[in-house]
């Protein structure tokens, strides 16, 4: 009977331990588990208007802007005109100045 006593003891004290500590099961509601919508994002197409150096960073004007929904720190991708699109860098938007036009690093 000895080697029968720890079992009896977990079986008894565990649930009754857990049920004073507050730790129960939950059941897990499936919308909580959704993970948040990703956002689909139109291409914005435009040429660089100017590029200028200021303060050792190089500037791009942009003519896409608030319109598009560019907003401060957004990263755009700028590719190589062509027919095949070649990747040359990126760009962030470092100020909004209107519907149509932004500034990026």
């Amino acid at each position: 009977m000895p080697a029968r006593l720890p079992l009896i003891a977990t079986l008894i004290l565990v649930p009754a331990l857990a049920a004073l500590t507050g730790c129960t099961r939950s059941e897990v509601n499936a919308t909580t588990q959704q993970p948040p919508p990703r956002v689909t994002r139109t291409p914005a197409i435009g040429n660089l208007v100017t590029l200028t150096t200021a303060n050792g960073q190089v500037l791009a004007e942009l003519p896409i802007g608030s319109q598009q929904g560019i907003e401060p720190g957004a990263f755009l991708r700028v590719y190589a005109p062509g027919d095949t699109p070649v990747l040359k860098g990126m760009l962030q938007v470092t100020e909004v100045l209107g519907p149509t036009r932004a500034v990026a690093r």
